[in-house]
């Protein structure tokens, strides 16, 4: 049985975190992208320290990240991920590059981020 790409995880960091999400949400989400590996020795301030070449290595078996459920516009369904970092980071960047695909952002603990009437 071959298995659809679409439904393995992947991976999108914007500034102040990662969002982590089956192939399918993150290309509809954030649009189709190239995935490349950055050199994070290029760009640490730290200095000489040693550092993993590719990020910090995972100590436990869970999955890192707290979970975010993602309702999308219209009849599309809601979808879950999970984030590091700030929740408005993470609503900020959807509101920049999903545009008016998402209708609602909540969290596990039920904090809900919307769109808000006007003010008059």
């Amino acid at each position: 049985m071959a298995v659809d790409q679409k439904a393995r995880l992947t991976y999108v960091s914007y500034k102040g975190g990662v969002f982590s999400g089956t192939r399918g949400l993150v290309e509809y989400l954030f649009g189709t992208n190239t995935l490349t590996w950055l050199d994070p020795r290029a760009t640490d301030p730290a200095g000489p320290r040693r550092k993993r070449l590719y990020g910090s290595k995972q100590r436990t078996a869970a999955r890192s990240g707290r979970i975010v459920y993602i309702q999308l516009r219209g009849d599309e369904g809601t979808y879950s991920g999970r984030y590091t970092g700030a929740v408005m980071d993470l609503v900020g960047e959807l509101i920049t590059k999903a545009g008016d695909k998402v209708e609602s952002v909540y969290t596990a603990r039920g904090s809900i981020y919307s769109k808000q009437f006007p003010k008059t």
